[in-house]
């Protein structure tokens, strides 16, 4: 079995995430599956999801939306993504800054598109002097501070809901023997 977890990063932040996802995907599903083989990939060196078998994606939210990348990136592959399992996950919202993305009609739709299986809001990490301009602007309305508000539990307790899900859907029917 091949997984991609793909991820678009502005300051790093979504890639650690992704990183930890897949980490927690080796593991779990290497259990029960010794062949599995987990890829974790900037979406902007990836051109399509051919040879996966399940994809897990995930964008950093800015000013409340996913990367243009990362929006690009399931639109173009949408016909590929519905005929494999797909999870989404969003990193951004920052302590004092409305979680917006987590009621998304944007990702609700990329969802709905790809037949999506579950979609999670991590919050991220804010570090103000990597910011540009804009953003400076955005964070000091919403009177965020500079911290790293990531908690690594949730995300490796969602990745291990994840790699369940995959082992289930993976598992063989016990009447037919065709893959659930």
């Amino acid at each position: 079995m091949r997984i991609l977890v793909g991820f678009t990063s502005r300051h790093g932040a979504t890639a650690e995430i992704a990183a930890r996802i897949g980490d927690v995907l080796r593991e779990v599903v290497a259990d029960a599956d010794p062949t599995c083989v987990v890829e974790v990939r900037d979406l902007v060196d990836l051109g399509d999801v051919s040879g996966y078998d399940a994809v897990v994606i995930g964008s950093a939210v800015y000013l409340g939306r996913w990367s243009a990348t990362a929006r690009m990136f399931v639109k173009h592959n949408a016909a590929e993504l519905r005929t494999r399992p797909v999870w989404l996950f969003s990193s951004g919202p920052v302590a004092g800054v409305p979680a917006a993305v987590e009621d998304s009609s944007e990702v609700r739709a990329l969802g709905a598109l790809v037949g999506v299986r579950g979609h999670r809001l991590f919050p991220g990490r804010l570090r103000l002097a990597e910011l540009g301009f804009t953003e400076r602007l955005a964070v000091r309305a919403a009177h965020a501070e500079d911290s790293d508000f990531r908690d690594w539990y949730d995300v490796a307790s969602w990745a291990v809901d994840v790699a369940d899900d995959l082992l289930a859907c993976a598992a063989p029917d016990p009447i037919t023997g065709v893959p659930v």
